[in-house]
């Protein structure tokens, strides 16, 4: 650690070399902080602050502390020496290290040099020298051995800081300024009484500070020590303000009900122009996901987090939602035609390998990329009809290529499900840990008989495999070893409204799923409604044991797949992809949860689900539910209780229920 100064390092040595007396430091006089102790600190200095050593006829020896470390103590030293007449350059050879050294410790022997001196001192006149690289000693050492021309002598050490370090100080004083200030020009609200305590702060280290570079000076290093803790403190304490969400949520509200408008403007053939639709569901999105944010506990974020959201990020929201929603232009609209796609979708949701079998990954692949780009299209709000068409056709191509494979049944394996959440204690929301029993093991629940290549259901309503902990959500499904780029969790809805994650299984891979703080709003099936069995996933080939795990490949007469958009548990779908009553609403197949959004059914990758009687809330950036362990990261399916639609994310699926 060096010495910081704010005046130059010229104007400093100058200083030095005229003046040392001071406060006191150790029993030695202090002067005012030195500049860079590399290229700064002078044989004069030494002198002036420094321990002597006597070398016999040698000369002098001279050394100074020019800094402590904060947490190790150790000292970094500079030492000067001095030959006397006779000797110069010419007598003393420091090439020789034999004979020429000194030793911070029984293991390290370092070399001397001769110092810079005066362009009109020869080279073999020079009798100045210094040591040629750093030294560190612990704080408190008396002495080192050293020689010079073969002769040994202990060098006398300084006690403590030579001279006043004041960049501990300077440098927390800087840092949390920057911080402070950026935090208020960023629209942050701070309790005033954290503020007010942490100015007061500021000012004191300043002051001290200016003190500290007078010459002389009284102030101690413990001074500036004990100032520097007391502005870590006041920063530390620092307490932004409750976010005002008032305003936001008027806009919502208003927002809200535009969008519940929908559903009686098709059935009078009418529709909000779309522009305008786009432009205010990005930014109704945008506010549904700034309302869900907690209120702040400090000024400062995660370093691997983005900016923190302000009180100006929540009035610019409900400002900018107000507009878009009274700019929504109602125009004639003649509704797409849905139904020859919504038909196919029910149809090709159903279809599953025979007992024993898996998709040929080539064919399964493409059959789940256009499951799911039909289920989006079926929940945007106002599809066209020519993307419907198109992704008719792909469907039904996608359908008729399927190719079944069989399955080597010696290759079976016991997957398990691991559940796990943000640990509390930990400096990061990305560090997570499992959940555990009375007895401090790891909750699992394994799953015999896993074929490798299999098509895998798991339902969200089976509490035996998605297991129910007290003020926690699933939100999150890691499986395999996926970056989150392959997309190997799916996730539907069928029309009786249960969700399940879908899954082609791996050789060996296991299934985690991430919970969040929060309430579970999951419930059980209703009786005799539905799928009647437990719901999971099961395995081709697998033993009838595991039937209480998992459904069928012929998915016992089931039809898996929600129509989206569905407005009841009777009548699948809806016309322009809307529920009656329901609060969300897609634009023309924009991302969920994307603030820049995708008209006419460019999605990137994300899709919307909805389910019977329920309704949409805000969407969360994919890299929000994304969170990784040190141990592995996985393929993802987020799981977001609260609101009831599915949004497929990629690499993943985001569940959300009506709150």
């Amino acid at each position: 650690m060096r010495i910081a100064s704010r005046k130059t390092t010229a104007a400093l040595a100058s200083a030095l070399a005229l003046s040392f007396t001071g406060g006191i430091v150790c029993g030695l006089p202090v002067p005012a902080a030195f500049a860079d102790p590399a290229a700064g600190v002078t044989l004069a200095d030494a002198k002036a602050t420094g321990v002597k050593t006597d070398i016999g006829e040698y000369g002098s020896m001279y050394v100074v502390a020019l800094s402590e470390a904060e947490h190790t103590h150790m000292l970094e030293l500079r030492i000067f020496g001095e030959l006397k007449m006779p000797y110069t350059a010419q007598d003393v050879d420091f090439a020789d290290t034999d004979a020429n050294w000194y030793k911070p410790n029984k293991y390290m022997k370092g070399s001397f040099e001769w110092a810079p001196t005066d362009s009109t001192v020869g080279k073999y006149d020079r009798t100045v020298f210094q040591n040629s690289l750093p030294v560190n000693i612990k704080k408190g050492t008396k002495s080192i051995r050293m020689a010079l021309k073969g002769e040994e002598f202990d060098l006398k050490l300084p006690a403590g800081l030579t001279q006043l370090d004041l960049s501990p100080l300077q440098g927390a004083l800087t840092e949390h300024r920057n911080q402070y200030e950026a935090a208020k020009s960023q629209g942050m609200k701070i309790v005033p009484e954290t503020a007010q305590t942490f100015e007061a702060a500021m000012t004191k280290a300043q002051a001290l500070l200016e003190k500290a570079e007078q010459n002389p000076t009284a102030v101690t290093q413990d001074e500036l020590a004990a100032e520097r803790i007391k502005l870590n403190e006041a920063f530390a304490d620092l307490k932004p303000a409750p976010y005002e969400r008032e305003a936001l949520a008027r806009s919502l509200a208003a927002a809200d009900a535009a969008i519940a408008r929908i559903p009686q403007l098709a059935k009078q053939k009418q529709g909000y122009e779309r522009a305008g639709y786009n432009a205010f569901y990005r930014a109704y999105l945008s506010a549904k996901e700034l309302m869900d944010s907690k209120d702040l506990t400090f000024i400062l974020g995660p370093h691997e987090g983005g900016p923190l959201k302000t009180q100006r990020d929540f009035d610019n929201a409900a400002r900018d939602l107000a507009s878009a929603t009274t700019q929504l232009s109602v125009i004639a609209m003649e509704p797409a035609k849905t139904e020859s796609l919504r038909n196919a979708f029910f149809a090709a949701l159903e279809r599953m390998p025979s007992q024993g079998h898996g998709w040929e990954p080539a064919s399964g692949t493409r059959f789940m990329k256009a499951l799911q780009a039909a289920q989006l299209l079926l929940n945007t709000a106002y599809p066209e009809q020519a993307e419907l068409d198109a992704a008719l056709t792909e469907l039904t191509a996608a359908d008729k290529a399927l190719t079944e494979v069989a399955l080597d049944q010696a290759t079976t394996y016991t997957m398990s499900i691991r559940f796990r959440h943000p640990d509390q204690g930990a400096p990061s929301a990305l560090i997570n840990a499992y959940f555990k029993d009375e007895s401090g093991s790891q909750i699992t629940v394994p799953i015999t008989g896993v074929l490798p290549g299999s098509e895998q259901r798991i339902y969200l309503d089976n509490f035996t495999l998605i297991k129910q902990f007290k003020d926690y959500k699933p939100e999150v499904f890691f499986y395999g070893s996926d970056d989150t780029s392959l997309g190997k969790v799916r996730l539907f809805t069928d029309k009786d409204g249960r969700q399940f994650i879908s899954f082609t299984a791996e050789r060996n891979a296991d299934l985690d799923v991430q919970y969040v703080l929060g309430k579970d709003d999951r419930h059980a099936p209703d009786a005799g409604g539905g799928h009647t069995e437990e719901p999971g996933a099961k395995n081709p080939g697998a033993k009838d044991e595991q039937e209480e795990h998992v459904d069928t490949q012929e998915n016992q007469g089931q039809t898996p797949g929600q129509t989206p958009g569905q407005g009841d548990s009777k009548s699948p779908g809806q016309t322009q992809g809307q529920n009656q009553g329901q609060r969300g609403g897609q634009t023309q197949g924009q991302n969920q949860g994307q603030r820049g959004g995708q008209s006419q059914g460019q999605n990137q990758g994300q899709n919307h689900v909805t389910n019977s009687d329920q309704s949409h809330s805000n969407n969360k950036k994919a890299s929000r539910n994304l969170p990784q362990t040190g141990d592995a990261a996985f393929a993802v399916a987020a799981l977001t209780a609260g609101v009831s639609s599915a949004i497929l994310l990629g690499a993943g699926a985001v569940l959300r229920r009506r709150r």
